[in-house]
């Protein structure tokens, strides 16, 4: 026999009151050549988050003026650690979390 019930739904608010949390790690997207362009996937975030900046690295230190969610790499660059950090933003505070850092390497 099976039982009858009544379900009552009730609509809840979802207040989010963290900072962005970090669900999948940015990451590169291209190949990482001399001359060629490359992009940053800001990963998967959670706690509402709102808005992202980037900042491009090569050997651990901060690319001057490279903020943008892409970037062409230098002849500098060759045989460098290459990273993106991605610093996401909500009403609560900040996150930032850097990419695994690919090597440049030459074009063929």
């Amino acid at each position: 026999m099976y039982g009858f019930g009544t379900t009552l739904y009730q609509t809840n608010r979802i207040r989010f009151t963290r900072p962005p949390g970090n669900i999948e790690q940015p990451t590169i997207i291209g190949d990482p050549i001399v001359g060629e362009k490359v992009g940053c996937n800001p990963g998967l975030w959670e706690n509402n988050t709102s808005q992202f900046q980037y900042q491009w690295m090569i050997d651990g230190e901060h690319i001057i003026e490279q903020t943008g969610n892409t970037y062409t790499i230098s002849i500098n660059d060759l045989g460098k650690p290459l990273s993106c950090e991605v610093t996401a933003s909500n009403v609560y505070g900040i996150t930032i979390v850097e990419s695994r850092s690919v090597t440049v390497i030459s074009p063929r």
